[in-house]
């Protein structure tokens, strides 16, 4: 979509949203909630789900670096950050709740995973373990003993000692 062609509070909405975006990888709710107070009347149903996506995008990367803090010193900023964004993605958005937390499920996979590779890059062993137990979860998983394949998951996806690991 060409931005010349857009409305100027259109564009400058999607401005706003990629200036927080590219400062940095994650985006505090805080700064973020500036915007929410600032829209505009008539938003668009195109500009929500911008917005709504953006909301979840940010939620999952807090919550994947929650997750994979170390037990004994837990990423509490990143707790506070994910607790944040829940609260704006429940409360601030008119998006389905259905539809936020189907898509949370993918995004928050999609962060984890991102980090799991680049932790398990450096070991070959823990590269094979992770992709035997990873297959061995969706085995489970299809013979229905689904609380055996969430752990073997949790094992193959987070470092012992993690907040993820711990959780499961």
């Amino acid at each position: 979509m060409n931005k010349q062609n857009l409305p100027e509070e259109k564009n400058d909405l999607l401005e706003r949203l990629a200036s927080l975006s590219t400062e940095r990888q994650g985006v505090s709710n805080q700064d973020f909630q500036p915007i929410l107070d600032n829209l505009p009347v008539n938003v668009s149903l195109h500009d929500w789900h911008v917005i709504a996506n953006f909301a979840s995008e940010q939620l999952n990367f807090w919550e994947a670096e929650w997750l994979f803090s170390w037990e004994h010193s837990p990423n509490t900023k990143a707790r506070a950050e994910t607790e944040g964004w829940k609260r704006i993605c429940k409360t601030k958005l008119p998006t389905s709740i259905d539809l936020i937390d189907e898509q949370h499920d993918l995004i928050l996979l999609n962060h984890s995973l991102k980090r799991a590779v680049d932790y398990n890059e450096s070991s070959p062993f823990r590269k094979f373990k992770a992709k035997v137990l990873s297959e061995a979860s969706f085995k489970f998983d299809k013979i229905g003993l689904r609380w055996f394949a969430s752990y073997l998951y949790a094992t193959a996806l987070y470092p012992k000692g993690t907040v993820g690991r711990s959780r499961k």
